[in-house]
């Protein structure tokens, strides 16, 4: 898998890549439950409320080059909010909770782990998530990209993989809506993590297939979501302002199209 914002950046830039379809989603659904790739979050009872309460505040993102980086300071200038009004440290997602407790910090974009690190071990609230950073219903964590040349030569290769991963994706949506009791059990192995660790992990990350689908379809990358990409790009400068960047010149959704049909599954494009 690869990040979707590096494979957008480069794309843009001229890089024979080309994303085609997403891997993870991040979204809360309609029933209020978070399945997030990222939780903003802060101390309880000290005032910060709202993106609009960082000016002069310490907060911790995983890297200066990360996507969140360029999320933030996107949504802040949209606040009236300078951007060097607000302290990024980058700090390792493992070492967030530890340093907003600590007090190193005022404000964390953290994982999911990180934000039940936190709450295991004193009072904080979560202010935020990934796609209310990024103005969007729902988001992508990751997504499958591919070099050009690669997929000009092996398109029915990369058809099949795409298969594959949808079948396996189906699959998975129909353990979930079984309650399946193994897919614990299934997670806490295949990821090493306890029965406690596997339980939090399922219930804010991992057993969210199927309740994305009434906002995007099976591993689709939105068109809003690469025209919300490419405007936080020219916000932050990597992009020139007055350039056209088609969805096209960052995603090839033909394949994955393809791989629907051969598996008889529905495409709404409402959706997409």
């Amino acid at each position: 898998t690869v990040k979707r914002l590096v494979i957008g950046g480069k794309t843009v830039k001229g890089a024979k890549v080309k994303m085609l379809s997403a891997h993870e989603n991040s979204f809360t659904d309609k029933d209020g439950n978070r399945w997030e790739g990222a939780f903003i979050t802060v101390r309880s009872g000290e005032g910060i409320k709202t993106l609009s309460d960082f000016r002069g505040k310490r907060v911790a993102i995983n890297d200066i080059g990360s996507s969140y980086t360029y999320f933030l300071r996107a949504k802040l200038v949209e606040l009236g909010i300078k951007p060097d009004d607000v302290t990024i440290i980058p700090i390792p997602f493992a070492q967030m909770a530890g340093a907003l407790l600590q007090k190193q910090v005022d404000v964390m974009i953290a994982t999911a782990d990180g934000y039940l690190q936190a709450k295991s071990r004193a009072e904080v609230d979560v202010i935020g998530t990934q796609t209310t950073l990024e103005n969007l219903d729902v988001s992508v964590t990751s997504a499958f990209g591919v070099n050009n040349d690669y997929l000009a030569k092996n398109r029915d290769v990369v058809v099949r993989f795409l298969r594959a991963v949808l079948q396996a994706r189906t699959w998975m949506r129909e353990a979930v809506a079984k309650n399946d009791p193994e897919l614990l059990n299934l997670v806490a192995a295949s990821m090493k993590y306890s029965p406690e660790r596997a339980k939090a992990f399922w219930e804010t990350r991992g057993g969210y297939y199927g309740r994305e689908l009434s906002t995007v379809n099976l591993l689709d990358l939105s068109k809003r979501l690469i025209d919300r990409q490419v405007a936080v790009f020219k916000t932050a400068g990597l992009i020139e302002a007055g350039k056209d960047v088609k969805y096209e010149t960052v995603v090839d959704i033909t394949p994955l199209r393809d791989a629907y049909t051969s598996l008889k599954l529905n495409w709404d494009e409402s959706k997409h």
